[in-house]
């Protein structure tokens, strides 16, 4: 089985803090620019994209992707495929 983020848009603030968490995490530095997820403030709801370099965090060795983990409003719940 395969995991997958799953996306509730309509939970999605656009605060970005799950761009500021991977960033942080995965280059050092907190600069959502150099994250592997990208929110587009859109109305009325914001756009939720995962760039090709987008790991699922397994390189940190962590259970739960450093994005899913730190959003505060569950936008964001990974999901086990077939």
């Amino acid at each position: 089985m395969q995991n997958k983020i799953g996306i509730d848009q309509s939970k999605c603030s656009a605060c970005k803090i799950c761009e500021i968490f991977c960033a942080a995490w995965n280059t050092g530095t907190a600069n959502p620019k150099k994250a592997h997820i990208k929110v587009i403030n859109r109305f009325p709801e914001p756009e939720i994209q995962f760039l090709d370099s987008c790991n699922l965090c397994a390189f940190l060795n962590v259970e739960i992707p450093i994005c899913v983990k730190y959003c505060n409003r569950n936008a964001l719940v990974l999901r086990e495929e077939s």
